[in-house]
């Protein structure tokens, strides 16, 4: 990860974090006691989901229940 962060000179702090993540990258995580119930494939994404610091949901075809106006619920609902 240095050398690449170099190659694409990435700052100090950027470099710095790559190799972070490169290091936590190599450590197991608590689905791999479940042996092979969850794919290989998937495992990237719960690593992703076990380091998460937020949650972040974007729907453009609905509106969120705090935001919605009664209007917005009627035509909602009736349709």
């Amino acid at each position: 990860m240095r050398v690449l962060g170099e190659l694409y000179q990435a700052t100090p702090d950027q470099a710095s974090v790559l190799v972070g993540l490169a290091e936590v990258s190599k450590a197991e995580g608590w689905w791999h006691a479940y042996g092979q119930s969850i794919p290989a494939w998937f495992s990237l994404y719960v690593g992703l989901e076990n380091v998460a610091s937020s949650v972040r949901h974007y729907n453009a075809e609905l509106v969120p229940g705090l935001l919605q106006t009664p209007e917005y619920a009627t035509a909602l609902f009736s349709s």
